[in-house]
């Protein structure tokens, strides 16, 4: 992610209270960092002398490179003394969508009809339950669950295009637990837009993040290390959500075999507890089996990070 040139702090209401930057304020170890279905921090230090430190409250708004960040977390400011006896104040804020940990579903969320009194802070969103949508999504999507953990919390949907059908149980979980939870149940990548305050859940398959961020030799790279895994499996059973197998798809078979690499048998078997559907279960084991049938490549890099340097600052790797 490209450093800053300037950030823009506001008031809890979203007024502008200050513009900082390098050149006019001395910041100094200016780091953004945004990880793909992790963390997305932004850090900087500023001299403790400067008058606009006192803008930089727990509940203010940080503007930084299409971002918004929020200081409401432990950690929020480190008061450090340098080398040279300047005092400085670190700032690390994470991106606003960390705030959803303080917001919990009141009283519950529930689409189970068989379900008549739900307990407290507790959330059963299943397949072919009732609709929390609207009609704008199938129960048991991963669209319906994010549509229903939102609802109410100032956030939106944004694209869904993770397939399937899938049932999520919690309780006395916060909205952010709940969304990370859909990430795993489901799959794809959360793409959080902060200014707009939309989450967006991404198939690999459709949405691909290639970035230009390069690593070769004579630039930046180090040290590279390649490791071969012989492991091969060649047939393969399947099974999802309580022993589904794949023989109604698959005539009648419970396994699918690759010989593309080697004509001889090596038997494994793909488990995935949260698929209900045999064609999705016999799908995901297809392409697991595509990538285990033959020998596996693992590099491990050694580079310099460039990317503070005018000349790669357009280089982005995520």
């Amino acid at each position: 992610m490209q450093i800053p040139k300037s950030i823009v702090i506001k008031t809890a209401e979203g007024k502008t209270a200050a513009y900082l930057s390098p050149k006019a304020d001395g910041l100094k170890d200016v780091y953004p960092d945004v990880r793909l279905n992790g963390e997305s921090i932004l850090e900087f230090s500023i001299p403790v002398t400067s008058e606009k430190l006192k803008e930089i409250t727990p509940e203010c708004q940080i503007w930084a490179a299409g971002r918004v960040y929020s200081l409401l977390k432990e950690d929020a400011i480190d008061f450090v003394r340098d080398e040279n006896n300047k005092l400085w104040a670190k700032v690390m804020a994470r991106e606003r969508w960390g705030d959803l940990s303080y917001e919990y579903p009141e009283p519950y969320i529930c689409n189970d009809p068989t379900v008549t009194h739900p307990a407290d802070l507790t959330v059963t969103i299943v397949g072919g339950g009732d609709d929390l949508s609207g009609g704008r999504y199938e129960a048991g999507t991963s669209g319906h669950a994010l549509y229903a953990v939102l609802d109410g919390s100032g956030w939106s949907v944004g694209t869904v295009d993770v397939p399937g059908i899938r049932d999520l149980e919690m309780e006395k979980a916060n909205r952010l637990t709940l969304i990370r939870a859909i990430q795993e149940i489901w799959g794809g990548y959360l793409l959080w837009d902060s200014v707009n305050k939309t989450v967006s859940l991404r198939s690999g398959d459709i949405w691909q993040p290639y970035h230009s961020f390069q690593v070769r030799y004579r630039k930046n790279l180090k040290h590279i290390t390649r490791t071969q895994s012989n492991r091969l499996i060649t047939k393969l059973y399947c099974f999802g959500h309580d022993d589904l197998d794949i023989a109604s798809v698959n005539d009648g078979k419970k396994y699918i075999t690759n010989n593309s690499f080697t004509p001889r048998e090596y038997i494994g078997t793909y488990k995935n507890q949260d698929i209900y559907d045999a064609q999705e279960l016999k799908d995901k084991a297809t392409a697991a089996l595509e990538l285990n049938c033959k020998p596996m490549h693992l590099y491990r890099v050694k580079a310099v990070d460039l990317r503070t340097l005018p000349e790669y600052a357009h280089e982005e790797l995520a």
